[in-house]
């Protein structure tokens, strides 16, 4: 793959397009963003899957050049009892193995560490759907899909490779470690209530009798005798309490 600075001008780039084949005319003139045409194409315009195919298989090349990447944290639950399974940074890899077989999926990328791999699928028009996301599920198997549908056109490689590696939003579309980190996370919160109602339990009995205490009690307040009188007295200094 080569971008649009590192070529030369016209036909001289020998340049195909990674979608159609067709050859490449690099238009690198004063007037125009730097940009290819397909050469002997009405207009020069591109196909309809040539930008498509260049930026995934950029990504791809990046990724298994550098064999580091920016992941997002792995977090189960909110505030202080979250579950903290990965706080998110940059990982380093082993290998990376570029459209291979994968069970019953072919993902972008799969890069390992040591024995563990991680499927890194990039999101150029179009996102991975529920049920590729559910085979990947089944397989419980990490992996992650990096969004570069954002990606201006004219992005330099430099600009271009740290936002594939580290730039670009990224999302976690399965993690072993979740289902396991779920159960521990619902442990903790069952924990936390258990704590908390044997606290609450003393202050809710001594609540309990000050209200009775306060019925119990002859008083002389305007606005009590009536609510009294209509019967309503037992309302009086009470609410729910579970």
């Amino acid at each position: 793959m080569a971008h649009i600075s590192e070529v030369s001008s016209g036909l001289e780039c020998s340049c195909i397009c990674p979608g159609c084949g067709t050859p490449l005319v690099a238009r690198k003139g004063g007037k125009q963003d730097h940009h290819f045409g397909h050469y002997g194409v009405e207009d020069s315009r591109p196909c309809q899957t040539g930008p498509e195919t260049a930026l995934h298989k950029f990504a791809k090349e990046v990724l298994a050049r550098r064999l580091e990447l920016e992941l997002p944290p792995l977090v189960v639950g909110e505030g202080p009892g979250k579950w903290v399974g990965y706080p998110g940074g940059i990982f380093r890899f082993d290998a990376a193995l570029l459209e291979s077989r994968l069970g019953a999926i072919v993902p972008d990328v799969i890069v390992r560490k040591g024995e563990r791999p991680l499927l890194v699928e990039f999101l150029v028009t179009h996102a991975c759907d529920e049920a590729k996301i559910a085979r990947i599920a089944a397989m419980d198997v990490a992996a992650i899909e990096i969004d570069l549908s954002g990606l201006p056109r004219d992005t330099s490689r430099a600009d271009l490779e740290e936002a594939i590696l580290t730039v670009a939003p990224r999302k976690w579309l399965h993690n072993p470690k979740v289902r396991a980190a779920q159960a521990e996370w619902e442990r903790r919160a069952c924990e936390r209530d258990q704590v908390l109602a044997r606290a609450a339990a003393p202050l809710r009995k001594a609540y309990l009798a000050a209200c009775a205490e306060v019925r119990s009690m002859r008083t002389t307040c305007v606005a009590y005798d009536r609510i009294a009188g209509r019967h309503l007295a037992h309302t009086v200094g009470t609410v729910a309490v579970t």
